[in-house]
């Protein structure tokens, strides 16, 4: 009888430590998901982020075409909502291995609403019906599609009225 109790207690072990080891291969399965989904919406931010500063580029570039305005308008609204959806939930953290991406997600939404307000502005100047009355005679220039050559022609007009 006690060769048997003695089998069944190691089986009994056996059994306990396969659990335990299956828990923590679950549980660390799903803290490694985690990680690579919250670096995954970092890393398509960061894309989202580097597709808006082009397109910023472009429109200082060539800020009379339409097109590059309403994909500049586009970005930094599909940059609004992915900023948006990281931000909102309870945010996963691991303490003792010091892993907070909420932290990083928090400065990046701060970041982004920093920007916004003068992305907002430059929306509304291109949008404000002075800005179209202003470029309009200016416009049909050559060479005065880039931006600092419009700013230049109106700085100079801006003395000249004064």
């Amino acid at each position: 009888m006690n060769i048997r109790k003695s089998i069944l207690f190691s089986y009994m072990i056996l059994v306990l430590i396969v659990i335990a080891y299956s828990s923590i291969l679950l549980f660390f399965g799903a803290v490694q998901r985690r990680i690579d989904d919250d670096s995954a919406e970092l890393y398509q931010s960061r894309e989202i982020w580097n597709d808006l500063l082009i397109s910023m580029n472009e429109l200082q570039i060539n800020w009379s075409d339409g097109d590059t305005f309403i994909n500049f308008r586009e970005t930094s609204d599909k940059l609004e909502r992915t900023l948006n959806k990281m931000v909102v939930g309870k945010p996963f953290q691991i303490p003792f291995l010091g892993y907070n991406p909420g932290r990083r997600k928090t400065a990046l939404y701060n970041t982004w609403s920093i920007a916004k307000e003068s992305v907002v502005n430059i929306s509304r100047l291109v949008e404000s019906q002075n800005f179209q009355r202003v470029i309009s005679p200016i416009e049909k220039r050559p060479g005065l599609q880039r931006l600092n050559h419009l700013w230049m022609e109106l700085f100079y007009q801006a003395d000249d009225e004064m």
